[in-house]
């Protein structure tokens, strides 16, 4: 359904119920609950990974189990975070391909496996390590 609705899946984020009426008293516990938990969130959401961190983690990734068709794989020679809030990753591939959806959010998983960035959702951006040298 999140799919048809055009909103991304949510992958990793926190559901917390509250209500409005117990929101002093013993409910108040809740709402303390609710504001730490934003607190967290747009912490993870403002954190940088460095590219040497992306480029380990890349050597022990094992791409061989993403589900994706051969013909849509693709080499990833390094990968950068390119900006925080939300954090936007840039993989340097052998070709300039929109990435397969699967093959989307195995690396997703991977890097929230690796790194956190809970609750915020991860976007990718592809540059064929060709395409710089024959803009210039």
């Amino acid at each position: 359904m999140a799919a048809a609705s055009g909103w991304p899946e949510p992958v990793s984020y926190t559901h917390l119920f509250l209500s409005a009426l117990e929101g002093t008293g013993p409910g108040a516990k809740k709402l303390l609950r609710v504001l730490n938990e934003v607190v967290a969130v747009a912490a993870e959401r403002r954190k940088r990974v460095s590219t040497g961190q992306m480029n380990r983690f890349l050597d022990k990734i094992d791409f061989q189990r993403a589900p994706v068709p051969m013909a849509k794989r693709l080499r990833i020679f390094y990968m950068t975070q390119a900006a925080v809030a939300p954090p936007t990753f840039v993989l340097f591939t052998d070709r300039d391909i929109k990435l397969h959806f699967s093959f989307e959010r195995f690396l997703e998983n991977q890097i929230r496996e690796a790194f956190g960035f809970k609750g915020t959702p991860i976007w990718f951006k592809v540059k064929a390590r060709n395409a710089e040298k024959k803009d210039g």
